[in-house]
C-alpha cells in the first residue's frame, strides 16, 4: 500500500467513516514533495508521529458504513450474500470519493479472516485478490497472541454464517479450548475461502508468509505485476528499511505433541457429519 498509485482505508477512515472530506488528511502525509506513512509497530521502533500518520486499518466501521444494516461485514462469511444495485452503487461511489481525495487512481483494501469474495465481486467484479497465507500452527499462536481475540475468538466461533450443526457443538464443548477454537475457525476459512475461489473463479494471487519473508522483494515484484502496478521505490524502500522478519519457529515450540496431534486430526468433514454435541470427557 506504499505505491503512489494506490488509496486505502487509514485509521481516519475507521473513526469517521461518513466524512469523505477525512480523506484529504493523506495529502499532509503523502504529496509531491515528500510522503510519510506509519507503521505496524507490532515489531517496529515507531515514533511520536506515528499515531497521527496515515496508516492502513482495515476499518470496519467504515465497512458497517458503506454496507446495508443487514450486512454484518467484519463477523459474517457472507456466503450467498451478494450487493445490491443500490448498495453498489453506493459503495462504488463511496471508494471512488475515497480515491480521488487521496489524490490516487487505484483503490485497495486488507481484511482478515473470511475471503467474502462473493460479496466483494458483487460490489467490484474487476477486484483482483492477493490471498496471503501462513502454516497453520504459527497462525494459531498469531491469533492467540491478539488482545481482541481473548475475548472473542478464543472463547467461542467469532465469525458466522458458515458453520454446521455438528461444527457449533463441537465448538460449545471446546470454551475452554482456545488453540482447538482457533484452529477450527482457521480450517474454516480455509475451508470456504478454497470453495468460493472455486465458485467464482476470480484473478487472485496466493502468497506464502514464509516466502515472503524470506524473500521479500521478488514477491513483492511479483504482487506489483498480479496487480498491473509499475514498480514503486516507495514500496522497495519500506521493505529494505524494514526488513520482514520470520517469525515462525517448530510447531512444537508452539505447543507440545497430543495438542498437534488433535489440531492434525481437526476435520471440518467429520464434525459436519455430526448431530450431537461431543461431551467433554
Amino acid at each position: 500500500m506504499r505505491h503512489c498509485q494506490l488509496a486505502y482505508p487509514s485509521q481516519y477512515n475507521s473513526k469517521f467513516p461518513s466524512i469523505a472530506a477525512v480523506n484529504r488528511l493523506r495529502m499532509l502525509f503523502d504529496n509531491r514533495a515528500y510522503r510519510l506513512a506509519g507503521q505496524k509497530k507490532q515489531l517496529n521502533s515507531v515514533g511520536m508521529l506515528n499515531r497521527v500518520l496515515w496508516n492502513p486499518s482495515e476499518a470496519y466501521p467504515m465497512w458497517s458504513y458503506v454496507t446495508p444494516s443487514d450486512i454484518d461485514f467484519s463477523t459474517d462469511f457472507l456466503l450467498g450474500r451478494r450487493g445490491g444495485d443500490a448498495s453498489r452503487e453506493f459503495a462504488l461511489k463511496y471508494f471512488s470519493e475515497m480515491t480521488r481525495l487521496q489524490g490516487k487512481s487505484r483503490w485497495s483494501c486488507k481484511i482478515t479472516g473470511p475471503s467474502r469474495i462473493g460479496y466483494l465481486l458483487s460490489l467490484f467484479p474487476q477486484a483482483r485478490f492477493v490471498l496471503v497465507t501462513r502454516s497453520l500452527i504459527p497462525t494459531i499462536s498469531s491469533f492467540l497472541n491478539v488482545g481482541f481475540w481473548h475475548t472473542r475468538g478464543s472463547r467461542g466461533l467469532w465469525w458466522h454464517g458458515a458453520w454446521s450443526r455438528g461444527e457449533k457443538c463441537w465448538a460449545a464443548a471446546q470454551a475452554t479450548r482456545p488453540e482447538l477454537l482457533t484452529a477450527l475457525q482457521i480450517k474454516k476459512i480455509e475451508q470456504v475461502t478454497k470453495h468460493e475461489l472455486l465458485e467464482f473463479k476470480p484473478p487472485y494471487l496466493e502468497v506464502q508468509y514464509e516466502d515472503f519473508v524470506n524473500d521479500p522483494e521478488r514477491v513483492l515484484l511479483k504482487i506489483l505485476s498480479f496487480a498491473g502496478l509499475n514498480s514503486d521505490r516507495a514500496c522497495w524502500h519500506y521493505v529494505r528499511e524494514n526488513p520482514p522478519v520470520n517469525r515462525n519457529r517448530a510447531d512444537t515450540k508452539y505447543f507440545d505433541a497430543p495438542v498437534l496431534e488433535e489440531i492434525d486430526n481437526l476435520s471440518l468433514d467429520d464434525l459436519s457429519k455430526r448431530q450431537e454435541p461431543i461431551r467433554k470427557s
